[in-house]
Protein backbone atom coordinates (compact mmCIF):
# COMPACT_ATOMS: atom_id res chain seq x y z
CA UNK A 1 0.00 0.00 0.00
CA UNK A 2 1.48 3.34 -0.92
CA UNK A 3 0.88 5.68 1.66
CA UNK A 4 2.30 8.96 -0.27
CA UNK A 5 -0.78 9.18 -2.54
CA UNK A 6 -4.18 10.62 -1.44
CA UNK A 7 -7.37 8.17 -2.02
CA UNK A 8 -8.30 7.99 -4.87
CA UNK A 9 -11.25 9.83 -6.32
CA UNK A 10 -14.65 8.36 -5.29
CA UNK A 11 -17.69 9.43 -7.76
CA UNK A 12 -20.88 10.57 -5.65
CA UNK A 13 -23.62 8.35 -4.98
CA UNK A 14 -26.04 7.34 -7.42
CA UNK A 15 -29.64 6.86 -6.62
CA UNK A 16 -30.43 3.10 -8.40
CA UNK A 17 -33.20 1.40 -9.15
CA UNK A 18 -33.32 -1.56 -6.82
CA UNK A 19 -36.05 -3.66 -9.20
CA UNK A 20 -33.32 -3.66 -12.43
CA UNK A 21 -30.30 -5.29 -10.25
CA UNK A 22 -32.26 -8.48 -9.21
CA UNK A 23 -33.26 -11.61 -10.62
CA UNK A 24 -36.92 -10.72 -11.54
CA UNK A 25 -37.13 -7.80 -13.76
CA UNK A 26 -39.78 -4.81 -13.20
CA UNK A 27 -41.84 -6.14 -16.06
CA UNK A 28 -41.97 -9.49 -14.94
CA UNK A 29 -42.57 -9.18 -11.24
CA UNK A 30 -42.58 -5.61 -9.26
CA UNK A 31 -41.13 -5.30 -5.64
CA UNK A 32 -44.44 -4.48 -3.80
CA UNK A 33 -44.63 -4.62 -0.09
CA UNK A 34 -45.84 -7.72 -0.16
CA UNK A 35 -43.48 -9.29 -2.21
CA UNK A 36 -40.54 -7.81 -0.15
CA UNK A 37 -42.19 -9.35 3.54
CA UNK A 38 -42.67 -12.77 0.91
CA UNK A 39 -39.86 -13.08 -0.78
CA UNK A 40 -36.29 -15.05 -0.24
CA UNK A 41 -32.82 -14.12 0.00
CA UNK A 42 -32.42 -16.29 -3.46
CA UNK A 43 -34.04 -13.62 -5.38
CA UNK A 44 -31.21 -11.31 -5.11
CA UNK A 45 -29.89 -14.00 -7.63
CA UNK A 46 -26.76 -15.72 -7.23
CA UNK A 47 -24.02 -15.66 -4.39
CA UNK A 48 -21.56 -13.98 -6.58
CA UNK A 49 -24.59 -11.50 -7.79
CA UNK A 50 -25.51 -10.47 -4.33
CA UNK A 51 -21.88 -10.22 -2.92
CA UNK A 52 -21.55 -7.82 -6.37
CA UNK A 53 -24.87 -5.95 -5.26
CA UNK A 54 -23.16 -5.33 -1.32
CA UNK A 55 -19.47 -4.41 -3.24
CA UNK A 56 -21.28 -1.87 -5.27
CA UNK A 57 -23.26 -0.09 -2.46
CA UNK A 58 -19.61 0.00 0.04
CA UNK A 59 -18.19 1.68 -2.57
CA UNK A 60 -20.71 4.10 -3.81
CA UNK A 61 -21.74 5.17 0.02
CA UNK A 62 -19.39 8.08 1.47
CA UNK A 63 -19.75 6.87 5.33
CA UNK A 64 -19.07 3.37 4.25
CA UNK A 65 -16.18 4.18 2.03
CA UNK A 66 -14.76 6.82 4.19
CA UNK A 67 -14.38 3.63 7.04
CA UNK A 68 -13.18 1.21 4.53
CA UNK A 69 -10.17 3.37 4.00
CA UNK A 70 -10.05 4.12 7.31
CA UNK A 71 -9.27 0.62 7.77
CA UNK A 72 -6.83 0.38 4.68
CA UNK A 73 -5.07 3.39 5.90
CA UNK A 74 -4.33 1.96 9.91
CA UNK A 75 -1.48 1.04 11.59
CA UNK A 76 -1.13 -2.43 12.53
CA UNK A 77 -0.40 -2.87 16.44
CA UNK A 78 2.80 -3.82 17.88
CA UNK A 79 1.63 -7.77 17.80
CA UNK A 80 0.70 -6.97 13.58
CA UNK A 81 -3.02 -7.79 14.58
CA UNK A 82 -6.13 -5.47 14.44
CA UNK A 83 -9.83 -5.64 15.10
CA UNK A 84 -11.29 -3.59 12.52
CA UNK A 85 -15.20 -2.49 12.56
CA UNK A 86 -17.12 -0.84 9.19
CA UNK A 87 -19.59 1.57 10.19
CA UNK A 88 -22.30 0.41 8.19
CA UNK A 89 -25.42 3.01 8.29
CA UNK A 90 -28.57 0.32 8.13
CA UNK A 91 -31.34 3.55 7.68
CA UNK A 92 -29.11 4.86 4.81
CA UNK A 93 -28.68 1.30 3.08
CA UNK A 94 -32.27 1.01 3.02
CA UNK A 95 -32.99 4.32 1.64
CA UNK A 96 -30.68 4.05 -1.13
CA UNK A 97 -31.77 0.23 -1.61
CA UNK A 98 -34.59 -1.23 0.08
CA UNK A 99 -34.65 -4.33 -0.87
CA UNK A 100 -31.18 -5.59 -0.59
CA UNK A 101 -31.20 -3.87 3.22
CA UNK A 102 -34.52 -5.23 3.85
CA UNK A 103 -33.49 -9.09 2.89
CA UNK A 104 -30.12 -8.06 4.78
CA UNK A 105 -31.94 -7.46 8.00
CA UNK A 106 -34.19 -10.28 7.77
CA UNK A 107 -31.42 -12.99 6.52
CA UNK A 108 -28.53 -12.11 8.33
CA UNK A 109 -27.07 -15.54 8.82
CA UNK A 110 -27.26 -15.97 4.82
CA UNK A 111 -26.41 -12.59 3.97
CA UNK A 112 -23.71 -11.34 6.42
CA UNK A 113 -20.98 -13.78 4.52
CA UNK A 114 -21.61 -12.47 1.45
CA UNK A 115 -21.41 -9.07 2.85
CA UNK A 116 -18.35 -10.19 4.55
CA UNK A 117 -16.96 -11.11 1.16
CA UNK A 118 -17.51 -7.89 -0.48
CA UNK A 119 -16.11 -5.56 2.10
CA UNK A 120 -12.88 -7.60 1.29
CA UNK A 121 -13.48 -6.83 -2.43
CA UNK A 122 -14.30 -3.63 -1.56
CA UNK A 123 -11.09 -2.86 0.10
CA UNK A 124 -9.27 -5.07 -3.37
CA UNK A 125 -10.98 -2.41 -5.64
CA UNK A 126 -9.57 0.47 -3.59
CA UNK A 127 -6.41 -0.50 -2.88
CA UNK A 128 -6.12 -1.11 -7.17
CA UNK A 129 -7.48 2.41 -7.54
CA UNK A 130 -5.29 3.64 -5.43
CA UNK A 131 -1.93 2.14 -6.71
Amino acid sequence: MRRGRPPPEVAAPQRRTPQSQYLSSPSSCSWTPHRLLTCSYKDLGTPPQVALLFQKHLLQCQQTLASLLSILLNEPGKTGINDYSLQLDMHEFISVDPILGGLLLRHPSTLLPLLEEAIVSAQREILKRWA
